[in-house]
């Protein structure tokens, strides 16, 4: 999903553990965890703020973060200073912008406080222009799904809703005796509403909060000859670690 980014160039055209900033996750499977409370905002006073642009001095190439939700906490010293030179100025140039090595403008946003925000990138010969824009919400580069697998031997309906404001999924879907499917739910970050009620045989209903972001994983609704459950699987996740 390419929705961000604006490249204005001349001659070319710009389940698990989650860790680290690239590669793919490893296999073990726990609990929450956002990494380090937040220590500075842009444009605080503290020795760490940085002063004029002349002053960002960037290290080698930067590792990019795999994450859509990268908070400003996590970056490197010289990277908070460019996310300063935005916020100070409304936007900042330079032929080289470590921040747009480091997080990937496409996929992902920078939380500032609890406030996420779109890298917009222009482009004009070798200079590059950096600003931020805030964003209602996040959404993840592909929809995530809810897995429907029938353990009976008979076949089932069921009715799915997944609700926020409105509305985001309303289906039937049939699945035979001992067999699954994947139907699409959103790629918008948030906590919504999941609703599986069977409609045939024992006519179960369960009702679970599924949260998609970087630590969760798809729903699985399973039905059984008795009853019907919703399980999500959740992942730790660590800062993202730019090495250089």
């Amino acid at each position: 999903m390419n929705r961000r980014s604006v490249l204005n160039t001349a001659g070319f055209a710009l389940l698990a553990s989650i860790a680290g900033c690239v590669g793919s996750p490893a296999d073990e499977v726990s609990s929450d965890s956002t990494g380090d409370a937040n220590q500075r905002r842009p444009n605080s006073s503290d020795n760490n703020s940085g002063g004029t642009d002349d002053d960002i001095s960037l290290a080698g190439e930067y590792e990019q973060c795999h994450l859509v939700a990268i908070q400003f906490e996590w970056l490197p010293e010289e990277l908070q200073r460019e996310v300063d030179a935005v916020m100070e100025e409304g936007a900042y140039s330079d032929e080289r912008i470590g921040l747009i090595e480091a997080i990937d403008p496409d996929t992902s946003y920078l939380v500032i406080g609890e406030t996420p925000h779109e890298l917009l990138v222009d482009t004009d010969g070798d200079e590059k222009t950096l600003s931020l824009v805030e964003a209602e919400y996040m959404t993840a580069p592909e929809p995530r799904s809810i897995t429907v697998e029938n353990t009976d031997e008979r076949e089932h309906e069921l009715k799915l809703m997944l609700v926020d404001d409105e509305p985001l999924v309303d289906e039937r879907v049939t699945v035979a005796g001992g067999e699954q499917t994947e139907i699409p739910a959103t790629d918008r970050f948030g906590t919504f509403d999941l609703t599986a009620r069977v409609v045939t045989g024992h006519e179960s209903e369960e009702h679970f909060e599924y949260t998609i972001d970087d630590a969760h994983f798809d729903a699985v609704v399973t039905v059984t000859d008795e009853t019907v459950s919703i399980t999500q699987s959740v992942a730790d996740i660590e800062p993202c670690d730019w090495q250089v």
